[in-house]
């Protein structure tokens, strides 16, 4: 029976992929800096991805690792620490411990985003804009190189952004979206790509289970791309809620935008990111997942569907 080492299991995706662990019938090991058993793991082993000298131990007997582990927030030193640094130990952890199977689960914010309505492919020379997406990308790096050319088998991951009735981002998203009665949108129109956290569990399964080449990279997302003001309009009819929204005049502000950014530029004077996005009708943080559905067969769910669910469940919550 395969042993599975999950790093971030007390995250809302670590706690999803153990409950899809053991409803496939696979043993899963959580690792935590707490030392609080999970009831979705058939065993937790209290582990700091900062003191290497103990890794080693905490991946006995596990065969295959997936690393979820990381930090979204924090400072560029902070952010690097978690996300480079952290990776390095357990990544040369688990070539010391011979692992077969290591899946790292980045980010597809390494792509940063462009100009229309154009995906990333895997092929996209990734362009990160912030100190997280690099902190991702140099995570990548380090497991590339300390894997290559050894007998592990690595697969990369890279998801859009997920969207879980458990996690702090989403219920937040939707809790503005109850709270509005109007949402502006100025230029450019964003076209992004949800992933319902159960889609990304099914496709990590499936990067274990298939016998990708070492080294594999793979974008992952929901059904489909969709625009932002789509989105929320999905979202708020879901959820009954009566929101409007209105699009600011999008030609006309381009118009302006573009003659600001035009003249700053020709006096050397910065121009705020903000200003620049303006200038375009569209920007695109999507990703093709058609090289997911080729070597992995993954099918995500309809995301009308998955959408609906999700805000359920969330509405369901005393809280909410």
């Amino acid at each position: 029976m395969s042993q599975i080492a999950v790093t971030g299991a007390t995250g809302v995706v670590g706690k999803a992929l153990l409950r899809h662990v053991q409803a496939a019938g696979m043993r899963g090991v959580a690792l935590s800096r707490q030392a609080t058993p999970h009831a979705s793991a058939n065993l937790t082993r209290q582990v700091d991805l900062h003191r290497p000298q103990r890794l080693g131990q905490a991946l006995a007997g596990c065969n295959i690792v997936v690393h979820l582990a990381g930090a979204i927030e924090g400072s560029a030193a902070e952010l690097y620490r978690a996300n480079v640094l952290a990776t390095k130990n357990l990544v040369e952890a688990a070539r010391a411990e011979q692992v077969e199977c290591f899946v790292h689960v980045s980010s597809a914010g390494v792509y940063g985003e462009r100009a229309g309505d154009l995906p990333f492919t895997e092929s996209s020379t990734p362009n990160p804009q912030t100190d997280y997406e690099r902190s991702k990308l140099d995570g990548e790096h380090a497991v590339i190189d300390t894997l290559a050319q050894t007998r592990t088998r690595f697969v990369l991951l890279r998801p859009t952004g997920v969207f879980a009735d458990e996690r702090a981002a989403s219920i937040r998203f939707l809790r503005e979206i109850l709270e509005r009665k109007w949402w502006l949108h100025a230029p450019p129109r964003l076209l992004v790509h949800p992933l319902p956290v159960d889609d990304l569990c099914r496709a990590i399964r499936l990067a274990i289970a298939r016998p990708l080449p070492s080294g594999t990279l793979l974008n992952i997302a929901g059904e489909r791309a969709i625009f932002l003001d789509e989105w929320i309009d999905l979202l708020a009819r879901s959820a009954g809620s009566g929101l409007r929204q209105l699009r600011l005049g999008g030609r006309a502000v381009r118009i302006t935008a573009q003659g600001i950014t035009t003249l700053a530029d020709r006096l050397h004077v910065p121009v705020p990111a903000r200003l620049r996005r303006a200038t375009q009708a569209s920007m695109s943080r999507a990703v093709s997942i058609e090289r997911a559905r080729d070597l992995l067969g993954y099918d995500p769910q309809p995301l009308a569907a998955a959408a609906e669910a999700i805000v359920a469940r969330i509405l369901a919550r005393p809280s909410a």
